[in-house]
């Protein structure tokens, strides 16, 4: 029987043996076990325990989805949804029936709660419409205009509001007739005015048509105080005769700057001077004009 020879490795070479696992590794491994299995009963622990402990919640009325401002609510426009209690108003609608048929004063975005105090019903108008509450800039006073001429003869409603198309957010200028000297004369009064709530037809129900003749008799505006008093003597009658004839609308490329805090308060006025009316090359029709046009 031969013996084996023990080989020698050359020299300059390295020898790896592989030892046997030794006893503290299976003591790491079984102390990883029992960590990872105790970390995982603290948070099953731990949201049991917040289950049960949860701030008590109320099912309230919701907006299914963003409802632009002036939409009037319908069902399939609102759900209810699980709130935790002091995140919501006092005032919070509970059914949903309690909404529908309401005009969204704001734009509502999705899953905003909805609350009466949100709504505040516009008296005389039209039955389910709602007005939000006034925007009014910092140092300004809402006040309520006539929609028609307050003693223009022969100018309507229609025609002194330009034609019922000015809506909220407007800018308007004032024409008045001085009625300086007993003389009749037209010029501006107030400028770059801000339109806060038009009367009871707006926007919102006419579909950016104009409001048809006698649903409005108002515009709501905003004015520094002391612009008040002068606004209420010029619609009044208690500033010696001066006359509102109409009101003129701005575009918006020509509104005041708005301020970040306050918001409009720096209206633009503008001067009257232009380029006068010229006669140019026009002749006048006469009835010997007519008469030699057409063989008479």
């Amino acid at each position: 029987m031969q013996r084996q020879q023990r080989t020698t490795p050359p020299q300059g070479e390295l020898t790896l043996a592989i030892q046997p696992n030794k006893p503290q590794n299976r003591v790491f491994l079984l102390v990883g076990i029992v960590l990872a299995a105790a970390a995982a009963l603290a948070v099953l622990f731990a949201i049991s325990r917040g289950s049960s402990s949860s701030t008590p919640t109320t099912s309230v009325v919701v907006a299914k989805t963003t409802i632009s401002a002036g939409t009037s609510i319908t069902a399939d426009m609102v759900t209810t949804a699980a709130l935790a209690q002091g995140n919501y108003p006092a005032d919070v609608f509970t059914d949903p029936t309690q909404v529908v048929g309401k005009t969204a004063p704001v734009t509502l975005s999705q899953n905003t709660a909805l609350y009466q105090s949100l709504f505040v019903s516009a008296s005389g108008g039209t039955p389910g419409a709602v007005l939000a509450h006034l925007d009014i800039t910092k140092g300004y006073v809402a006040l309520a205009i006539p929609a028609g001429a307050t003693g223009a003869t022969g100018v309507t409603g229609e025609l002194s509001s330009v034609g019922f198309y000015i809506q909220p957010d407007d800018h308007i200028d004032i024409l008045i007739d001085p009625g300086v000297n007993n003389q009749p004369g037209v010029r501006y009064s107030f400028q770059d005015v801000r339109v806060l709530r038009v009367g009871a037809a707006t926007a919102a129900t006419t579909g950016g048509a104009p409001a048809p003749a006698g649903q409005v008799n108002s515009y709501v505006i905003e004015l520094p105080r002391n612009q008040a008093e002068i606004m209420t003597a010029l619609t009044t009658g208690r500033d010696g005769g001066q006359v509102v004839l109409k009101y003129v609308l701005r575009p918006q490329s020509e509104w005041g700057k708005a301020d970040g805090a306050n918001g409009f308060d720096k209206p633009n006025y503008v001067s009257n001077t232009g380029t006068p009316l010229g006669m140019g090359a026009d002749s006048t029709v006469t009835a010997t004009t007519l008469n030699q046009l057409f063989g008479h």
